[in-house]
Order: C-alpha cells, then sequence, then structure tokens
C-alpha cells in the first residue's frame, strides 16, 4: 500500500461529527447568531456567506469551488473572514 492509500484509510476511519461541523462553519462565517432563522429572514449578507457554508458543510470537501464574487455586499470584516475561509 502507498502512503496515500494509507492516509485515505485512516481517514475513512475516523468518525466525522456533522454537527461539529456545521457549527464550526457557522462560527467562521459569523452565523451562529442566525442560525436558527430561516433564510427569508436573514440579511443579504448572511444569506451569502450561508450559501457558501453549504458548500463546505459536506463530510467530503470539494477540491474547488467556483464562487463569483463572494464578498460582494458583505462588509470588511465579514469579506475578511470568507477569504480566509475560502483560501
Amino acid at each position: 500500500e502507498s502512503l496515500e492509500d494509507l492516509e485515505r484509510v485512516a481517514l475513512e476511519q475516523m468518525e466525522f461529527n456533522h454537527k461539529i461541523n456545521v457549527n464550526k462553519i457557522l462560527s467562521e462565517l459569523m452565523l451562529t447568531n442566525c442560525a436558527d432563522n430561516k433564510v427569508s429572514n436573514c440579511s443579504g449578507g448572511e444569506q451569502k456567506r450561508l450559501s457558501i457554508g453549504l458548500e463546505l458543510t459536506p463530510k467530503v470537501k470539494p477540491n474547488l469551488i467556483c464562487i463569483d464574487e463572494p464578498t460582494t455586499g458583505l462588509d470588511s470584516f465579514a469579506a475578511e473572514q470568507v477569504n480566509n475561509l475560502t483560501n
């Protein structure tokens, strides 16, 4: 077995906790205060960050996410958080 095969098997054996993953992403995108709200009750910036967060919640993360102007409409702090999370 190659080192990559061993790493893949080890990762598969690790328990994935979806709730912890979601809470981490909500925190990183500053969405914890509206986590229980309906999307229609969220601000435009919150909705934009939520759409990015939805792409990052699966167990298997995508290698590439194409996001068209992900920071448009966000305040400077939120834009920096999105940039840090997506880099």
